[in-house]
């Protein structure tokens, strides 16, 4: 009879069990040959994922770098408020300054508005200049004029009439009588002249104050002038001030908003350091589940190959002691398929003899080929 694997039934079972046994190490070198090259590239995988945590260490020192900024940042915008405050006090000095200047100014134009205008309710220097001004008023020159000469007069009808007395001519003789109509001619004449004269003396004192008063207006208005001006001058310059203070403070909100960014880029620098983290412990990860499974399939290759050595020699058992045989008692080998030859099928058993007698029945049963 013809056997599947050789000329005879016990070289066709031994070229089987030989086939089954080379499939069987074939497989355990296959899955030893994958578990080494997993191996191998976990070198590998480790070396980058070693690179992937420097970097990301990279990362978390720059991003403890940019925090650090931020923080000298934020002190930075701390120290510059002294200079807000101080250039905002020189500011306001600077304002009251020129409100000051202001209210000389005015007080100085009022002053001159005061001589222009010869306001009788004057007071300050620009009263005391009308009140001299008033003083040579030539009705007063006239008045003195005329109370001198008739004092004068007076005085001179006064010795004439002692004089006469002293030569018994008597004041109400014609000699007394005319002396004073001659009186009283002569202090018509010199009361007028004297009032004429001190009319012209009064109105050319008053001119010549005018001329001063005048001066003393313009030095009025000039030093209102300048008092403006130096008014406006500090005004401004209070303005600029203050303008700087507002420019130190925009600086600090500036140099704040700075180390916000800063901060918000250090946190993106974290969160990226970590990412790379995860990555590189996720691609470890999935290398050590690549790994378990090559160690699974290494594994399940020599439990198959056990199993597979272990049906062999019961099968190798079976065939030699000739149980059951048909004919002369030997085991027929039909031509069983390569994976299915150590199969109690392939022995020309019946399936009740295979389940009494088969030692490896109910693994075979277990694993689908018992039946």
């Amino acid at each position: 009879m013809a056997s599947a694997f050789g000329d005879t039934m016990n070289s066709s079972l031994e070229n089987a069990l030989n086939i089954g046994a080379g499939k069987a190490n074939s497989a355990v070198t296959t899955m030893n040959n994958g578990l080494n090259a997993v191996i191998a590239g976990g070198g590998q995988i480790r070396a980058d994922t070693n690179s992937m945590r420097g970097q990301a260490q990279l990362v978390n020192t720059q991003a403890n770098s940019v925090n650090m900024t931020a923080d000298e940042l934020a002190a930075l915008a701390t120290t510059l408020t002294p200079y807000a405050n101080k250039l905002g006090g020189y500011g306001d000095e600077l304002s009251a300054l020129a409100t000051s200047l202001t209210e000389q100014a005015n007080d100085k134009f009022g002053q001159a508005d005061a001589l222009v205008n010869m306001d009788p309710n004057a007071s300050g220097l620009a009263g005391e200049y009308l009140k001299h001004y008033a003083s040579l008023s030539p009705e007063r020159y006239v008045s003195r004029a005329g109370s001198d000469a008739q004092a004068s007069a007076e005085n001179a009808l006064a010795q004439n009439q002692r004089a006469l007395a002293r030569r018994g001519v008597s004041v109400g003789s014609g000699a007394g009588l005319g002396m004073r109509q001659q009186y009283a001619r002569m202090l018509a004449e010199l009361t007028s002249s004297a009032k004429t004269k001190a009319w012209d003396e009064g109105n050319k004192a008053q001119g010549a104050f005018l001329s001063t008063m005048t001066g003393a207006a313009k030095t009025f208005y000039d030093m209102g002038s300048q008092g403006t001006s130096q008014a406006i001058s500090a005004m401004g310059q209070a303005g600029d001030m203050q303008k700087g203070a507002a420019n130190v403070i925009a600086t600090q909100g500036g140099l704040i908003k700075d180390a916000g960014s800063l901060r918000a880029t250090a946190g993106t620098l974290f969160s990226n350091a970590a990412s790379i983290f995860g990555s590189a412990a996720g691609i470890e990860n999935n290398y050590l589940n690549t790994l378990e499974g090559a160690y699974k399939d290494l594994s399940s290759a020599y439990t198959s190959a056990a199993k597979y050595y272990l049906d062999a020699a019961a099968t190798e058992v079976s065939a030699n002691n000739g149980s059951g045989a048909r004919g002369s008692g030997g085991v027929t080998v039909t031509n069983a398929p390569a994976d299915d030859w150590m199969n109690w099928k392939g022995t020309g058993h019946s399936e009740t003899w295979n389940k009494n007698n088969n030692p490896d029945y109910w693994t075979l049963a277990n694993n689908g080929a018992a039946a």
